[in-house]
């Protein structure tokens, strides 16, 4: 009894896969309740002793499949409830035995019921021709089904004590060709539907891969023609098999049938090159530099981009899509159980297992651009591969967490001549949002070997419940306001926030540091730390305006306001190139505070030493 009505009541998608599950104790208790998503129920067993519902349907959809036994004693005085009830939404039966107990003079349960006329949907079973009385049972006192709407009904045997369905003429679509049939037994009297058999259903197994549609009907007598192909990754197809038997275009079925795929797989020793940029990122990149240039039509361009490729807005200012366009592909083997490895171009060893990144049902996710790798099955060694990935930026994949990116491979000039002669090693500064409350958050920057975190907020912003590393740094430091006359006091904060990074890259230690959602502050941390490394200023634009795609619309940084202005909603999103007109104007703006430049100078001479190869 854990609940006022429902033991499970949910708005988010959910799989209850096995079990028991009891309501009872209570004469307002329900069991299963799904409201605006999406409910799987299969091979549960559910009993309801109360006068409520065992599943109730009150927006989005509900499947019953499996073997499924629900019991109930809803009453039906006045509300018509029944065991399984829908008020709105959709509720589809595919499997399962579903009875009603109740009973209170003249008035008498029902299995199933629909009580709204409009904005409701049940079907019951599956069209494939057939009509199977075994697989669903829909059994009431009163009646198996009662609906006030119209309805499908594709398979299953009703049954009722006083009607097996309560007013037969909402049943409005069935099996083509099928008939009804009416009759008692068991102290019930029953309605199903008999189909004379002119087709057999051929249900075909991927084993394991895809196959679009997962079966045919062919006429009795036919062949059965060309079957469609079905895909599992890097596997190769072998046919369809009846049991041992190759299936063929001649092969005439007998009955109903299942054909199953085989598969082979065919190591390949070619390291495939694979880019991990998004669409949306493969434009942005190659066409950024030249919308900037316009700066009446900048943020159309981006905004096009952004809507073109469905990217997930985090603000009501625009309606977006579903696709996080702040993080990479994965690579996807096609291989559900693999490990991934160290290799190289030249030789193709086995090398070190790599352990920085997330490896999801065979895709991975969080590799280092140029870097190539070897993969194997862990249960068959001879089934592996080699993959090289690509992209323009290690942008990463971390637990519910969003604009987190890793600066190694942007290039450098170390030596301030105008030519790149270095590139910024992966693994040694990250940026990105906060942590949240989420101790997976924490454990996916530790995989990918973030040793130390440094958080840009002011205690006032940070909640007592999000998740640490275990050595955690909070330097609070202000976005854009850095001016070393009219700001000097949040100038002070930002330089001391750049020099202590400097100084535990130094040291040797692999940092995260974020504000709250790691565009601002962040991006003004990362934008001085990239200049001093000399970080051509093209590439750092380019990695400035990743933000962007986090989904915060309407906030490109380009052709803002003046930097030295008061912070006002529009005002904090300055672009840095307003302050510092290059990579050695950001090298004379941490100067000006400088008490020792020999000993900064040492410093970020050390500083470029850690970070670049």
């Amino acid at each position: 009894d854990l609940s006022n009505f429902y033991v499970v009541r949910s708005k988010a998608t959910v799989e209850i896969m096995n079990g028991n599950i009891v309501a009872g104790n209570s004469t307002n208790k329900g069991a299963l309740e799904s409201n605006a998503k999406t409910m799987l129920i299969k091979d549960v067993n559910v009993t309801c002793t109360g006068s409520r519902q065992a599943v109730y349907v009150d927006g989005g959809s509900i499947e019953i499949t499996g073997n499924s036994v629900m019991t109930s004693k809803a009453v039906v005085d006045g509300t018509k409830r029944g065991t399984v009830q829908n008020v709105k939404g959709t509720l589809l039966i595919t499997g399962g035995n579903i009875t009603s107990t109740y009973e209170n003079g003249n008035n008498k349960g029902y299995a199933v019921s629909v009580t709204q006329g409009s904005n409701t949907t049940l079907i019951i079973g599956k069209e494939d021709g057939l009509y199977d009385t075994e697989s669903i049972i829909l059994t009431g006192v009163g009646s198996g089904i009662y609906s006030a709407a119209n309805y499908s009904l594709y398979d299953g045997m009703i049954r009722g004590g006083v009607s097996a369905v309560d007013n037969e003429s909402k049943i409005n679509v069935i099996e083509q060709g099928a008939s009804k049939e009416k009759d008692e037994a068991d102290g019930y009297k029953r309605l199903y539907y008999t189909v004379v058999q002119t087709t057999y259903r051929i249900d075909l197994d991927p084993d394991g891969g895809e196959v679009t549609p997962n079966y045919v009907s062919v006429t009795i007598g036919d062949q059965v023609g060309t079957l469609p192909t079905p895909t599992k990754g890097i596997y190769t197809f072998d046919g369809w098999y009846d049991g041992d038997t190759l299936v063929t275009t001649s092969t005439t079925p007998t009955s109903n049938a299942t054909y199953k795929a085989r598969w082979h797989y065919e190591a390949n020793n070619d390291i495939q090159t694979y880019n991990l940029n998004t669409d949306v990122l493969n434009e942005y990149f190659t066409k950024v530099n030249d919308w900037k240039e316009d700066e009446s039509t900048f943020k159309d361009k981006m905004d096009a981009n952004f809507n073109a490729n469905s990217c997930y807005c985090r603000e009501s200012t625009c309606t977006g899509g579903s696709v996080h366009c702040d993080k990479l592909k994965g690579y996807d083997t096609g291989i559900s159980d693999i490990k991934l490895y160290e290799s190289s171009e030249t030789n193709k060893e086995k090398g070190n297992q790599v352990n920085y990144v997330t490896i999801t049902e065979g895709t991975i996710y969080n590799m280092i651009p140029g870097q190539t790798y070897y993969w194997e099955s862990e249960s068959d060694e001879t089934v592996h591969g080699y993959v090289k990935p690509t992209a323009n930026r290690r942008i990463l994949n971390v637990d519910n967490m969003g604009n987190v990116r890793d600066l190694g491979g942007l290039e450098a000039d170390t030596d301030g001549d105008g030519t790149v002669d270095a590139t910024l090693k992966y693994g040694k500064l990250f940026r990105g949002e906060r942590l949240y409350d989420k101790e997976a958050n924490k454990n996916a920057l530790i995989t990918l070997g973030v040793e130390e975190e440094i958080d840009l907020r002011a205690s006032s912003e940070i909640a007592s419940n999000e998740a640490k590393l275990g050595t955690y740094k909070q330097l609070n430091t202000k976005h854009y306001q850095l001016d070393f006359t009219t700001q000097r006091e949040y100038y002070d904060m930002t330089r001391a926030t750049v020099k202590e990074i400097m100084q535990d890259v130094v040291a040797g230690k692999s940092i995260y540091f974020h504000c709250r959602i790691g565009t601002d502050r962040t991006g003004t941390v990362a934008y001085i730390l990239e200049a001093l490394l000399g970080v051509p200023e093209e590439e750092m634009l380019e990695d400035y305006e990743l933000s962007y795609f986090f989904g915060l619309y309407n906030r490109t940084r380009l052709y803002s306001y003046d930097a030295n202005s008061s912070v006002s909603k529009t005002e904090k999103f300055v672009y840095m190139l307003n302050v510092f007109e290059d990579a050695g104007g950001v090298y004379e703006w941490y100067m000006l505070g400088s008490t020792n430049r020999t000993q900064d100078d040492n410093l970020i001479n050390q500083f470029k030493i850690a970070m670049t190869q």
